[in-house]
């Protein structure tokens, strides 16, 4: 995988210097250093920020406490959420709904804002394994993997 190079002006302590390398971990490298598993999920998710919009992002991984959602246009997205003041430790609510076989899910749930990349949002929930998503668990624990994809069907139910 190719290093990434971070040169955003405004970093967080533990973030690199101007120009420096990062190297940026696979989710198989990331899951070792967590306390939850992480599942890679591909949905549609409806993020609404104070002051903002909703705006659609794409759901990539989730775990008990959190979740990575992709920007569907980076550089508009990022500059957006900076040009508003958004920033780490943020409330969002996010909306996404997922198919497997003939069951549908439709999901709420809240988080705060934990980082902003060039990618996406890491968001944490507000809770720790928060309830609502009982019904998706159950569908990792069927499929008995850490990775399962979801049939985006459309918009979840608002």
């Amino acid at each position: 995988m190719k290093p990434e190079t971070s040169t955003h002006p405004e970093r967080g302590p533990d973030e690199p210097s101007e120009g420096q390398r990062v190297q940026v971990e696979s989710i198989e490298d990331v899951t070792k250093h967590r306390s939850d598993p992480r599942y890679e999920l591909v949905a549609h998710a409806y993020v609404t920020v104070p002051s903002l919009p909703t705006r659609v992002y794409t759901l990539q991984e989730i775990s008990r406490g959190g979740m990575f959602l992709a920007f569907g246009d980076r550089s508009t997205t990022r500059l957006e959420l900076e040009q508003n003041g958004i920033e780490r430790g943020t409330a969002v609510e996010i909306k996404f709904a997922i198919s497997a076989g003939e069951e549908r899910h439709s999901f709420d749930v809240r988080a705060n804002i934990v980082r902003i990349t060039r990618q996406g949002l890491a968001l944490e929930f507000l809770t720790h394994n928060p309830p609502q998503l009982a019904a998706l668990r159950e569908l990792f624990e069927r499929a008995g993997a850490n990775t399962a994809a979801a049939d985006d069907t459309g918009t979840p139910d608002r």
